[in-house]
């Protein structure tokens, strides 16, 4: 038994009123922006709350992921190469990566799918992955790089 086994798994009492808030999280979503301005926020930052830890399966570790993806996205862009600019990048990545990674280990068993196992992808399918990942990920650097005038 590892200390972190329980952070790596769905919290199981909240499953089942989290599936039932899940509409009203979308609904608050969704009429968020119908409300006054002074009320946006009061709605809005709730029912997202609600609704990304719907998502993540009430999963302790997803949260945190969910966490660092956001304070990597409220940092600047790094117009530079320089390890200084990317250092807090790296460093949610990290992160993020170690987390996903105690998630995918500590699954528990019985929440995985039974399914027959066919034979293996081959191997020009994770390179073509691997390229399409790579690609996509320089197509948003692109992006993000060049949206300020």
């Amino acid at each position: 038994m590892t200390f972190d086994r329980a952070l790596a798994q769905p919290i199981r009492p909240l499953l089942k009123p989290g599936v039932m808030a899940l509409p009203f999280a979308l609904l608050g979503l969704l009429t968020a922006r119908f409300f006054p301005r002074e009320y946006y926020d009061l709605i809005w930052v709730p029912s997202f709350i609600v609704f990304a830890a719907c998502v993540v399966l009430w999963t302790p570790y997803l949260m945190l992921v969910g966490v660092c993806f956001y304070a990597m996205s409220q940092q600047p862009f790094p117009k530079t190469l320089a390890f200084e600019a990317w250092r807090l990048h790296a460093l949610l990545l990290a992160a993020i990566a170690l987390l996903l990674w105690r998630t995918y280990v500590l699954w528990p068993e019985s929440a995985v799918k039974k399914s027959k196992k066919g034979p293996p992808a081959p191997w020009w399918g994770y390179l073509l992955g691997g390229v399409a990942t790579l690609g996509l990920f320089a197509l948003m650097a692109y992006f993000f790089h060049f949206q300020d005038p």
